[in-house]
């Protein structure tokens, strides 16, 4: 892989980690303020969900790139797949699935999905503020802002570790 695809994976990377922490620090604040409206805090608590999902996909993509693999939308499977069919193995692959199992990017996306794939609503009808016609509804904050910082820093650390232990031959 050349030396400008690379830093352009990295730098889409490292885009997504920043936006990441933009929308923590957005949330902090919106949880700081007493007035936020319930709504304005599920859209922060999303967003931060959103972007840190998206720094997981932008590494798969820039780990997809690394091994020259042919892949419209990488993932940890389809990475996995594509190697095994070349009888390659990846590094990053074998230190990534415990983090995807029980650990912090296994987190990161199940907070992700809880965002994406809302819960059953109420079978009782919920009040709607009439200002925007949305409902209503109970925020159900699943993690605070410095949990999310502490994910990102470390995916962010174990990124980096893997960039600077990559050889290209």
């Amino acid at each position: 892989m050349s030396n400008r695809v690379k830093r352009l994976q990295a730098d889409r990377v490292n885009q997504k980690v920043y936006f990441a922490k933009l929308a923590i620090g957005q949330y902090q604040s919106l949880l700081n303020d007493s007035g936020s409206a319930a709504q304005a805090l599920q859209m922060a608590y999303e967003n931060v969900c959103f972007h840190s999902h998206g720094i997981v996909l932008a590494y798969y993509q820039e780990l997809s790139h690394y091994y020259t693999l042919q892949l419209s939308q990488p993932t940890f499977a389809t990475i996995e797949a594509a190697l095994a069919l070349q009888q390659r193995v990846s590094p990053e692959l074998a230190t990534l699935a415990p983090l995807l199992n029980g650990g912090y990017i296994g987190d990161i996306i199940a907070e992700y999905q809880l965002c994406l794939y809302a819960a059953q609503p109420n079978e009782k009808p919920t009040p709607t503020d009439d200002s925007i016609g949305v409902a209503k509804s109970p925020i159900a904050l699943h993690q605070p802002p410095a949990q999310w910082l502490q994910w990102l820093n470390a995916l962010q650390s174990q990124i980096e570790y893997f960039r600077n232990e990559q050889i290209e031959y």
